[in-house]
């Protein structure tokens, strides 16, 4: 939106002027190529790289302003966006180790089970023999 407010008003200046004061079609022509090198400068301050001995204006220092700002709420952006991945993975990750605990759980459920039932067969076996000795 900072950026639209900025280009905004060049936009909207010439349309005012060529409203107001349509003086004839080249007038109109040149106004609209002012314009469009307007802009087009203004464009190459966030594309270009800016030369060393450079004059600034007001404008420039604008432009280099709102590219500092834009690239710190890029920047800003990209940091929420890799928090919010690193929680689902994170959440992921748990509902992982929740999901291994079950398991583990079962299985030494399994095994306490075949524990009983070895204890059991054990059992039987003994009562077998001591069936067999009479």
């Amino acid at each position: 939106m900072i950026v639209i407010f900025f280009y905004a008003p060049n936009i909207l200046q010439t349309l005012l002027i060529i409203l107001n004061w349509l003086i004839n079609f080249y007038f109109v022509k040149a106004c609209v190529f002012i314009l469009v090198l307007s802009l087009t400068r203004n464009v190459s301050y966030w594309t270009d790289k800016v030369p060393d001995k450079f004059l600034a204006t007001s404008i420039t220092i604008t432009q280099y302003l709102l590219k500092g700002k834009l690239k710190d709420i890029e920047e800003e952006m990209v940091d929420e966006t890799e928090v919010k991945k690193g929680k689902k993975v994170k959440q992921s990750m748990n509902k992982k180790d929740e999901k291994i605990d079950e398991m583990k759980k079962s299985i030494d459920e399994m095994k306490r089970l075949m524990d009983e039932k070895d204890k059991k067969i054990d059992e039987i076996k003994r009562s077998i023999n001591e069936i067999k000795k009479y």
